[in-house]
C-alpha cells in the first residue's frame, strides 16, 4: 500500500507517530503517538480522522487482527489495550507484570491463536487464550488449492496451492510425505498439473507459461519443456509420449513430445477457448466455452467428430464451463455413450460416433447460480462424482446411464447422498478404486478425506488417522515390486516396504516400460533433452 508524500511528511513533521500499522478491512492507517494517543488516518489524506485516547504513556507497538477486526496497542508503561475497528472503542485494558523495569522491545501478535507475545532484554511473556483457536484455523495449504491428483499404486495424493507449493500426502495416515515448490516465486501460481502417461513423473504448468517435469517422490526438477506457451495453460493430458496442452483464449492444442523430439499442434475452427480435455487410447476430446466439443485421432491429428452441445438459447448468452470425461471402459458404438459432459447444471451422455450423438441427460444442479466445477469417476466408471461452486459434492450411479437401448428413467438419485465438503468451491473430487473413500480439495485451502457416505476421516495437514482406511483399500494381486523393481524413483525401496499392500499397477505401457529399465539406468534424460537447443516459437506452427 502506498501513502501520499504529504501524509508521510505530516506524520514525521508532527512527530506524532512512533509506530504504525494498516487495517485492510477498515482501509485505515493506525498510528501511535508520543502523547499516548492513537490516530486513525485515511491513506491519502493529511487530516486525522479519529483520535483514540486511553494510554498514559507513548505508544510503542500496534498490531492488527484482520480476522476479528480488532487491533492491539502497547505503551511504554506496559499497558496493553484491545480496540474495536467497528466502533473504534477500547474493549480491554491490562497491565503486564513481572517483566522488570526494562521496556518492551518486541511484540508479536499471533492472530491465528489470538496470543500476544511480549519480550524485553531478558523476559518473554505470553498472553492469549490457548491453542484451540489455532487448531480450528489449521488448513492443508496456506493458499487455495488449484489441483489434486491421486496415485493409486503409491497410495499418495498430490495437492497444489496457488502459491506454487505441491504437497505429497500419504492417504493411509494423513501425513505429509514431502513438500516442494514448483513455481519460480510465490506470486506465480500453478495453472494445471498431471502425471505423465506411466505415472512416474509430475508435469506442471505455471502462470509464467512454462511446463516443468518433477520427480514427485524427491521434489527434484527433472526438466523444463523448451517452449513458452502463448497464454495461460488450462489443461494437460498425457497419451503415450505425447503431452497435450491447451491454453486460455485459444483454439489450439499443442502436442508436445515428452522427450523433446517432435512438437505438433491440433487446431479446430469451431473451438474458441478450450476449457477442458480428456483422452483415451488414440482419442483426445476437448471442449470450448462456446459449447462445442471436438474429438481428434491423435495418431493422424485429424478431427474425427465434433458436437454442438448448445441445446438451449441460454447457452448462447453466457460462456459455458464445459467439463468432459471419457468413459474408457465402455465399448465405442452408436448406442453407447463414451463421453460425459456437464453444463448448465446438467450431465449429458454422448456417443462419439457420428450417428450417435446425445443419448441421455439428467439434472445435477437445482439451485440458481450453482454450477459444476469438477467431476470424475471411479475405476470401473460405475459412479460419477461431481463437485460444485458452493462446496457440495454428489455421487451418482451411472451404470445404466447413456445406453440407447434403455429408457431414460431420470431424474437420477445420488447413491450415497450429497454433503457439504468445503466452505467454498470444490476444486477436485476423486476416489480410490473401489470408491469407498472420497478425496476433496477446495478453494478454502483444505484437502479432506471422507467415506463414501459422507463421514469425515480427517483433514490433511491437521489430522492423522493411523492407517484407519487400510481395510477399505483393494487387496493387491501383485506387490509393488511388479511395478518396477528397478525404478529410478528415489527411495522406492522405502515406499515398497511402506505400502506392501498396494494394489497392482496399471496394465499396458506403464508397466512394460518401467520393467524394461535396467537397474543401472540413470534418471530419465528429460532434463538434458528438454533444456538443449533454442526455445521454439509456438506461434510458428508445425504442419501435421
Amino acid at each position: 500500500m502506498k501513502i501520499s508524500q504529504r501524509l508521510s511528511n505530516c506524520l514525521t513533521s508532527r512527530n506524532s507517530a512512533m509506530c504504525v500499522d494498516y487495517s485492510a478491512s477498515a482501509e485505515r492507517l493506525l498510528t501511535g503517538g508520543r502523547d499516548g494517543i492513537l490516530r486513525v488516518w485515511r491513506p491519502h489524506r493529511t487530516t486525522c480522522e479519529k483520535t483514540l485516547r486511553g494510554h498514559a504513556k507513548p505508544i510503542t507497538h500496534i498490531r492488527v487482527n484482520r480476522k476479528e477486526r480488532i487491533f492491539v496497542s502497547l505503551s511504554d508503561d506496559k499497558n496493553v489495550r484491545v480496540w474495536s475497528e467497528n466502533a473504534w472503542v477500547c474493549l480491554q485494558s491490562l497491565h503486564v507484570h513481572h517483566m522488570g523495569k526494562c521496556p518492551v522491545s518486541s511484540m508479536c501478535y499471533n492472530v491465528y491463536n489470538n496470543e500476544l507475545v511480549l519480550a524485553n532484554t531478558g523476559i518473554a511473556k505470553c498472553l492469549g487464550r490457548g491453542t484451540e483457536v489455532f487448531e480450528s484455523a489449521i488448513t492443508s495449504h496456506d493458499k487455495p488449492l488449484c489441483g489434486v491428483l491421486y496415485h493409486d499404486v503409491f497410495k499418495q495424493i498430490l495437492s497444489a496451492g496457488e502459491n506454487g507449493v505441491v504437497t505429497v500426502w500419504d492417504i493411509l495416515t494423513g501425513k505429509a510425505v514431502i513438500e516442494f515448490k514448483v513455481t519460480p516465486n510465490e506470486h506465480v501460481m500453478v495453472t494445471a498439473m498431471a502425471f505423465d502417461y506411466p505415472q512416474r513423473r509430475l508435469i506442471t504448468a505455471s502462470y509464467d507459461r512454462k511446463l516443468r517435469v518433477w520427480n514427485f517422490n524427491s521434489g527434484a526438477e527433472l526438466g523444463v519443456f523448451p517452449v513458452t506457451m502463448q497464454n495461460e495453460v488450462t489443461g494437460i493430458v498425457c497419451i503415450n509420449n505425447s503431452v497435450f496442452v491447451c491454453e486460455r483464449n485459444s483454439n489450439i492444442i499443442y502436442d508436445l513430445d515428452i522427450n523433446g523430439h517432435d512438437n505438433k499442434y491440433l487446431e479446430y475452427d469451431y473451438l474458441n477457448d478450450i476449457f477442458s480435455m480428456d483422452g483415451h487410447s488414440t482419442t483426445l476430446v476437448a471442449s470450448s466455452v462456446n459449447g462445442n466439443i471436438a474429438v481428434w485421432n491423435v495418431e493422424t491429428s485429424k478431427v474425427i467428430f465434433w458436437l454442438n452441445t448448445s441445446v438451449s438459447p441460454q447457452v448462447h448468452m453466457v460462456e459455458i464451463s464445459l467439463l468432459v470425461i471419457c468413459l474408457k471402459t465402455r465399448e465405442v458404438n452408436v448406442n453407447t455413450a463414451t463421453l460425459l459432459t456437464s453444463a448448465n447444471g446438467y450431465i449429458y451422455a454422448w456417443s462419439v460416433i457420428s450417428e450417435g450423438g446425445l443419448l441421455g441427460k439428467f439434472r445435477e444442479m437445482e439451485s440458481e447460480g450453482t454450477f459444476i466445477t469438477t467431476m470424475s469417476t471411479d475405476a470401473k466408471e460405475q459412479i460419477l462424482l461431481t463437485g460444485d461452486n458452493t462446496g457440495m459434492i454428489f455421487l451418482w450411479d451411472i451404470q445404466g446411464f447413456g445406453y440407447k437401448t434403455e429408457d431414460d428413467k431420470g431424474p437420477f438419485e445420488d447413491i450415497n447422498g450429497s454433503w457439504q465438503c468445503h466452505l467454498s468451491g470444490v476444486v477436485s473430487v476423486l476416489c480410490d478404486p473401489p470408491c469407498k473413500n472420497v478425496i476433496t480439495g477446495g478453494l478454502d485451502c483444505n484437502l479432506q478425506l471422507w467415506t463414501n457416505t459422507g463421514i469425515s476421516i480427517g483433514l490433511f495437514g491437521k489430522d492423522e488417522w493411523d492407517d484407519k482406511i487400510r481395510n477399505s483399500q483393494t487387496q493387491p494381486s501383485e506387490s509393488l515390486e511388479s511395478l518396477s523393481p528397478n525404478s529410478q524413483i528415489q527411495n522406492f525401496d522405502d515406499l515398497s516396504a511402506k505400502h506392501e499392500e498396494a494394489v497392482s499397477p496399471p496394465e499396458g505401457d506403464a508397466k512394460s516400460e518401467l520393467d524394461s529399465k535396467p537397474e543401472t539406468e540413470e534418471e530419465p534424460e528429460l532434463d538434458s533433452k528438454l533444456e538443449t537447443g533454442e526455445e521454439p516459437e509456438l506461434d510458428s506452427k508445425t504442419e501435421n
